[in-house]
């Protein structure tokens, strides 16, 4: 969204299990469409799967993503 406000709006307005059943699909399409460069996408996909509850992959690609940005300095 351009408009942070447009988006904060928007986003107050949706229940809260859709939220997280969004952001789980979110993260699964990225997964799918990245799948060959998936590195370059290791922070979106945490907090994706960290809104949509999935503990597990959350924490696998919050941690990859840690490594890499410790690498790159």
């Amino acid at each position: 969204f351009l408009d942070d406000q447009v988006q904060e709006a928007l986003y107050a307005g949706i229940s809260s299990v859709r939220r997280r059943r969004w952001h789980l699909r979110a993260g699964q399409a990225i997964e799918q469409v990245y799948d060959a460069n998936i590195e370059a996408h290791l922070e979106e996909l945490a907090r994706h799967f960290v809104e949509g509850n999935d503990a597990e992959k959350a924490a696998d690609y919050a941690y990859r993503a840690g490594r890499n940005a410790v690498s790159v300095q």
